[in-house]
C-alpha cells in the first residue's frame, strides 16, 4: 500500500506484514461451529493468549503446515459486546473468499 504525501509514494517495508483478523466472541463454540462446520476451517492451534483469553487459531484442512499463519483468530470473551451478527460473518466471509481468491484453492475440499 502506498500514501501519496507532498506528492511523493510512501511504500509499505517489504518486512511488514499484516496478520489474520481477530474476533472476541462470547458465544465460542457456536462461533467455532460456524467456522468448522459451514466454512470447513478446522482449529490448528488452541492457547490462553497474553490477556488470557482463550485463543483458537484457524485455517483451511490439511493446509496448516503449508500456511504457518491462521486465516482467522477467534478469542473466547464473554465481556465482549454484542454486534451485527450477520454484518461480522458477511465481513469474515468476505475476507475468506478473498483469501480463497488469491490462493487459487477452494475453501472446502
Amino acid at each position: 500500500m502506498s500514501e501519496i504525501k507532498n506528492n511523493k509514494k510512501i511504500k509499505m517495508p517489504s518486512s511488514m506484514t499484516i496478520g489474520p483478523p481477530t474476533l472476541r466472541v462470547r458465544d465460542l463454540q457456536k462461533q467455532l461451529s460456524f467456522y468448522e462446520n459451514d466454512l470447513g476451517l478446522q482449529v490448528n492451534r488452541t492457547y490462553r493468549a497474553d490477556d488470557n483469553l482463550e485463543t483458537i487459531d484457524l485455517g483451511f484442512k490439511g493446509k496448516f503446515t503449508e500456511y504457518k499463519e491462521p486465516l482467522l483468530i477467534l478469542k473466547h470473551d464473554p465481556n465482549a459486546k454484542q454486534t451485527n451478527i450477520i454484518l461480522q460473518d458477511c465481513t469474515t466471509l468476505q475476507y475468506l473468499f478473498l483469501i480463497e481468491r488469491v490462493l487459487r484453492q477452494p475453501i472446502h475440499q
